[in-house]
């Protein structure tokens, strides 16, 4: 019984790493990435390593690099309040394919204007 409290104080505390401003638009995203698990043949437990690369090589061909790493630190936060996952010790190929996908884009990034003092 003291275990199982011990578990559930544990799991508030991981919930916390998830930041609390958008922490909707980080579920909504982690929810949306365990459908693609289930839908390719995940059950339960931790979805595999591969699992994680091919969600994101799906979405490569919808959005621009940048919102590739937005999601992946929405996933990455998400997979270790959750999960207990660290994501970047299990499926470690992810990072180096999101920097592939940066360096073989095309679209444009968009620099933000800097406002001189006048304006």
């Amino acid at each position: 019984q003291q275990l199982e409290a011990n578990r559930a104080k544990a799991l508030d505390i991981q919930q916390t790493l998830i930041p609390e401003d958008s922490k909707t638009q980080y579920l909504k995203r982690f929810e949306h990435f365990l459908a693609f698990c289930r839908e390719n043949g995940y059950e339960s437990g931790f979805p595999d390593a591969s699992l994680y690369l091919l969600y994101f090589h799906q979405l490569s061909a919808q959005y621009a690099p940048a919102t590739l790493w937005k999601f992946s630190s929405m996933i990455k936060s998400c997979s270790h309040a959750i999960l207990g996952l660290q994501l970047d010790s299990y499926s470690p190929c992810l990072k180096v394919y999101l920097k592939k996908v940066e360096a073989d884009s095309t679209s444009e990034t968009k620099k933000a204007s800097v406002f001189t003092y006048d304006e």
